[in-house]
């Protein structure tokens, strides 16, 4: 996936969220944190990428973010349960 995006730099941003996952899965949240930004910036990777990197921060204690990033996710896609059942976690201090 680093190949690809050195070398092909796909506009959608999707390389950038598949490997911020697999990186997630690796251990290394530094280098999801950094693809899931890349990938959030791009539609349509936008909302899975975002909802991706709220958990992902609040997973690693970073409350504040996650509640900030899925408060923009509401405003930009006010109808979405998964956005809204992620902050009803957050707020009730559920993983």
């Amino acid at each position: 996936l680093e190949e690809i995006l050195q070398k092909h730099r796909p506009p959608d941003g999707s390389v950038n969220l598949e490997l911020a996952r697999t990186l997630e899965l690796k251990g290394d949240f530094e280098g999801a944190v950094r693809n899931y930004e890349a990938a959030a910036t791009r539609e349509p990777q936008r909302r899975d990428a975002t909802l991706e990197l709220a958990r992902l921060c609040k997973k690693t204690g970073n409350r504040d973010r996650a509640a900030e990033l899925l408060a923009g996710l509401r405003t930009a896609f006010p109808d979405d349960r998964a956005i809204e059942m992620e902050l009803n976690a957050l707020r009730s201090g559920r993983p």
